[in-house]
């Protein structure tokens, strides 16, 4: 029974650690030129009707730097807080750094330099390509271009240069108001407020239109607003980490749901790629987008602000502007919008609505989430959790419960590589009892038949030249005399697998890991452990780093493999044999993977000698099978 099921379970596992291997080493780049993002196709401008734009800004039609810096002082590097760069065009922000996290160097000569650089969280995909900007998809606030006044193209909000207006109230009880403005001359005034408050993670975003023409009606103006357009990544992407991705956070039926839509390599679907719609019995909560530890979450403050938000969208755009360029690899988030354009009541000058949201900037941080404040984004931590392992339904609950071990170990040790450590010992600690009784099983197994082994010869040796009927007498004989090998031969390397696969899900997610060291050239837990660089260059296969655990996670497996005499039984040799194989597949696949997991895969490899010495002290028997994940 026991090698039915193992012949099954190898050649599966292989199968799909073969594949892995395939789609990350061999598998063809994706080509295609990068995508700018959706660009709609205006109507063609309407000289009579059209307006202009009302004593617009110097820097409108004069060649001069677009960006139009505003920075929260340097004294409060180190706190939360944001460094922010706006841009006149549009009217948004152009970069955005985070004061409180720094990025890692990208190549070894910045390493070296021992420079900390803050972690820019939002940044520009190319130029003119802001966040929080609206587009009039629609066209139907196109404007004469000023340089070209016959020209029937016009043009919309989103190419135009907003004026920065002063704001009476900036500055007061740590607060500070971002105002741009663009005026048309037929009345119409939009405003988009950033407010900006010392120490918080999250900005006042307002979407404002005055309607100062007495005779325009009330009606309605759809129209798209670009989110976070990139949240950009500190260092260079490590294997098998989850792509960038928009989410949309929702209520059906009395529950929270959870959209997502992921910058998976593949072409935008048309211009855009739905990842929400709104509909009768859901209600929009908040959407934003994330990469492997941060996000930005834009969430409405009031029913007339939740009401507008009609759809949201994801846009795939390439995954950075200069060198090395994989079309469509990471993402903006865009929300189709509708906003009132009030009819100005009888006797005043103006009438005004408004669109007001909450936007969070910051780390996907669990005990961040747990605060009253920030609680209902929680599910925002989990996004890559819920994602799964490719072939392990539950390990997002594995993960989560083996974050929270390591968080206590952590609380005592104050490393997360020990914690690891320690986590390892527990767990194949655990699993000793069921070794060792496996082992007894086994060692009960082999004396069994080696007192039966000439009469089993006898059989064989009677039918072989009928295969079929020699299996059939060999089970029979089996069976009459109870001899079969134990059902729990399996069982151990069954139960360390949801472990394994836990951390493995675990470790790409976990923001808790980013940037933590264990003991040398191992910093970054999160990240491969990169021992030495090996050099920019092409060579195909050949890395650029060499990572040293990997390789002794190799070697461990490899010496406790082959430590094992060849089994008696022809089937279980044929297991062993497939297993001596498995370290190096195992060793190639993660190679470029979290080092918090290759430490995990070191540590379990040292158990496993330790144990088969003492079992063989114990019961004076050669382990049959590898238990060492």
């Amino acid at each position: 029974m026991e090698n039915r099921i193992t012949r099954f379970l190898f050649p599966v596992l292989i199968g799909i650690t073969a594949f892995l291997l395939f789609n990350q080493f061999m598998a063809p780049k994706k080509k295609g030129q990068p995508q700018e993002g959706p660009r709609a196709q205006l109507p063609a401008l309407d000289l009579k009707t059209a307006p202009t734009v009302l004593e617009p800004p110097k820097q409108v039609w004069e060649r001069l730097p677009k960006a139009f810096p505003d920075t929260i002082p340097e004294d409060r590097v180190g706190r939360p807080g944001f460094l922010v760069q706006f841009d006149s065009l549009g009217g948004g922000i152009r970069s955005l750094k985070l004061t409180d996290f720094y990025a890692r160097p990208k190549v070894p000569e910045e390493a070296k330099a021992k420079t900390k650089e803050l972690y820019q969280a939002i940044s520009p995909e190319e130029e003119g390509l802001y966040s929080f900007v609206a587009e009039d998809f629609l066209g139907k606030f196109l404007v004469k271009n000023p340089r070209r006044p016959q020209s029937k193209v016009g043009l919309a909000m989103q190419q135009l240069h907003w004026e920065r207006v002063k704001v009476p109230s900036e500055g007061s009880d740590g607060k500070r108001t971002i105002r741009y403005r663009l005026a048309l001359s037929n009345g119409i005034i939009f405003e988009k407020d950033f407010v900006l408050t010392e120490g918080s993670r999250e900005f006042g975003l307002v979407l404002r239109i005055r309607n100062r023409d007495p005779k325009r009606e009330e009606e309605w103006f759809r129209f798209k607003f670009r989110g976070a357009s990139v949240m950009s990544s500190d260092i260079e992407k490590p294997s098998f980490i989850q792509p960038p991705k928009v989410f949309v956070a929702y209520e059906e039926g009395g529950r929270l749901q959870i959209a997502q839509a992921a910058a998976d390599g593949k072409p935008n679907g048309g211009d855009f790629q739905d990842v929400w719609r709104t509909q009768t019995g859901k209600k929009f909560l908040y959407a934003g987008s994330a990469n492997r530890f941060f996000a930005n979450i834009m969430k409405p403050m009031d029913e007339e602000s939740t009401r507008g938000i009609q759809a949201v969208e994801i846009v795939k755009l390439p995954l950075e502007k200069k060198g090395k360029i994989e079309p469509f690899s990471n993402c903006a988030t865009f929300y189709t919008m509708e906003q009132k354009i009030p009819a100005v009541p009888s006797g005043q000058k103006e009438a005004v609505s408004e669109l007001r949201f909450q936007v969070f900037v910051g780390p996907k941080d669990r005990d961040l989430f747990s605060e009253e404040q920030f609680r209902e984004f929680l599910p925002v931590a989990d996004l890559d959790f819920s994602s799964g392992c490719f072939c392990a339904p539950g390990a997002e609950s594995v993960g989560k419960f083996l974050l929270v071990l390591l968080k206590l170990f952590h609380a005592v040790v104050g490393n997360w590589g020990v914690s690891i450590i320690i986590l390892t010992i527990l767990v194949r600690g655990a699993m000793m009892p069921l070794n060792l009784k496996q082992a007894k099983a086994m060692r009960s197994y082999q004396q069994k038949m080696t007192r039966l082994k000439p009469q089993m010869d006898a059989i064989k040796e009677r039918h072989k030249k009928n295969p079929q009927k020699m299996n059939q007498e060999l089970m029979k004989f089996q069976k009459e005399n109870k001899v079969f090998p134990p059902l729990m031969g399996c069982l151990p390397m069954l139960l360390t697998m949801p472990v394994f696969l836990g951390l493995f899900t675990m470790l790409r997610a976990s923001f808790e890991l980013r940037h933590q060291p264990f003991v040398g050239w191992i910093n970054d837990l999160s990240q491969p452990d990169r021992f030495l660089f090996l050099g920019n260059h092409n060579l195909p296969i050949v890395p650029h780093y060499l990572n040293l655990l990997p390789i002794l996670m190799m070697v461990f497996w490899v010496w406790s493999a082959f430590s094992q005499k060849p089994a008696t039984d022809p089937q279980q040799r044929q297991t062993q044999q497939m297993m001596r194989f498995m370290p190096l597949i195992f060793g190639l696949m993660l190679y470029n993977y979290a080092s918090g997991l290759a430490l995990y895969m070191c540590v379990s490899a040292i158990w496993s000698l330790l144990e088969q010495k003492i079992v063989r002290k114990r019961m004076g028997l050669e382990e049959q099978g590898f238990t060492g994940l």
